[in-house]
Parts: C-alpha cells; sequence; structure tokens
C-alpha cells in the first residue's frame, strides 16, 4: 500500500491530484491477481497443493494475507 501514497501525511486532495483514476480493466485484472494470491496462500495454509514458491511458509509468509 505504501508505495502508491506520496506520504503517509497526504491528504486525500493529495491523492487526487497525484493521479488519475485506474480503468475499469486494469482494476479488474489487479482484483484477479488479488483473488489468485489470496487464494494460493489459503490453500498453501490448509495443506492443499499450490502454486507458492517452494520456500513459502504459509504463516510465516502468509500472515498478511487476510
Amino acid at each position: 500500500m505504501l508505495e502508491f501514497l506520496p506520504g503517509l501525511d497526504a491528504s486525500v486532495e493529495d491523492l487526487l491530484k497525484k493521479d488519475k483514476p485506474r480503468s475499469e480493466e486494469e482494476v479488474l485484472k489487479l482484483e484477479d491477481v488479488f483473488y489468485c494470491a489470496h487464494n494460493a496462500v489459503r490453500s498453501a495454509q490448509i495443506g492443499l497443493t499450490t502454486s507458492v514458491p517452494k520456500d513459502f511458509h504459509p504463516v510465516r509468509d502468509g500472515g498478511g494475507i487476510r
């Protein structure tokens, strides 16, 4: 998230001036990437075969996924 923010003290107005809204197509693609990443982590956490990296630890590395 911090990658998209100009600074922690930024206002909403600052954010709106900085960037233009993403297209609907771009938002849908990003939503799909997020869903796939979330699903891979959850699957790894419950012991299913998934596409996470071989050194991925489902608790240590996946704890940030909610």
